[in-house]
């Protein structure tokens, strides 16, 4: 009880973070300037606890949805448990830091008519939108690969100018038609100001699927007014094998001064080798041997015995 954990990302000027605090439990998220005090803004209750699956865990997650970041450098959030007299078994956290938008094109109210905000080739998207009238929707298509994890936030007041907007998000599955999940858990004032709604979800079929934007609707309320929407496809595809890293085999070579390591790129370790020693053959083959060279009185000398020898044998004959 009573423990804060921080965490620290660096963005630059003019850019977007969007963060989620997924949990069963009570958290509370907190996003401070590069002073490391200054708070730029907190939630308590916008977020949801799914497990990034289908069911809904807590009403009581955090999430902070497309905050500008005006000067470049290093932030921080904080995620706690509310008050200090609870703890969080375990929690994720969410971080996405976005640069630019585009603004949504109409019509786009089905999946047939999807706007796209996340491809294979560009990962992360945020579309800024618009709840023209009571019953408008805005649909976006969003290619997730199994494995993946998708990370849906939306803004409520993306203006932050006090006016917020009670969003729906549903995510579809690639049929257009099924909801795999509906998140309303953020009004159109925040749980405190501004308003979001934040989830994730595990992708386990290759597809593309699509998140509906609408405004919260009841006998009572009709909503309409301005939003962000932000998808990040997160997480390493399942099946996917990382390169190889090369390492450095040191490979000996054979010098007259002795051997050398010389480093060699090689992806799997061998033995060392050696420089062949080349001998030197004159030509016709012939190899030199080590015999002396005889002067001339020494040549006369064994012939003088060679003579003696051959008289000496003649007369014992």
């Amino acid at each position: 009880m009573g423990d804060v954990d921080y965490y620290s990302f660096t963005a630059s000027a003019g850019s977007k973070v969007w963060a989620e605090v997924d949990t069963s439990g009570d958290s509370v998220l907190t996003l401070f300037g590069p002073d490391g005090t200054t708070v730029l803004e907190t939630d308590d209750d916008d977020g949801i606890g799914n497990n990034c699956d289908a069911t809904i865990e807590s009403l009581f997650a955090s999430a902070i949805a497309g905050r500008t970041l005006t000067a470049g450098g290093t932030y921080f959030l904080r995620v706690q448990s509310f008050g200090d007299a609870s703890t969080i078994s375990a929690y994720k956290l969410l971080v996405t830091v976005t640069t630019g938008s585009t603004t949504e094109s109409e019509p786009n109210d089905t999946a047939a008519t999807a706007n796209t905000i996340a491809t294979s080739g560009a990962p992360i998207g945020v579309r800024n939108g618009n709840i023209t009238t009571p019953t408008d929707v805005d649909v976006y298509s969003v290619f997730a690969p199994a494995g993946s994890t998708l990370f849906i936030s939306g803004d409520g007041d993306p203006e932050r100018n006090g006016v917020g907007t009670d969003i729906v998000l549903d995510l579809l599955a690639p049929d257009g038609t099924t909801v795999l999940l509906s998140v309303d858990n953020s009004d159109n004032v925040g749980i405190p100001a501004p308003p979001a709604e934040s989830f994730c979800f595990n992708i386990t079929t290759t597809g593309t699927y699509f998140v509906r934007v609408r405004g919260f609707q009841s006998i009572k309320i009709t909503t309409t007014g301005t939003y962000a929407l932000m998808v990040a496809v997160c997480g390493l595809p399942a099946g996917a094998t990382p390169t190889p890293t090369r390492t450095l085999t040191p490979t000996v070579t054979a010098t007259p001064g002795g051997p050398t390591a010389t480093p060699t790129s090689s992806p799997t370790p061998g033995p060392p080798t050696a420089t062949p020693t080349v001998t030197s053959t004159p030509i016709g083959g012939i190899v030199p041997s080590n015999i002396p060279t005889l002067s001339f009185p020494m040549l006369l000398l064994m012939g003088l015995c060679l003579v003696i020898s051959a008289f000496l044998l003649v007369r014992r004959l």
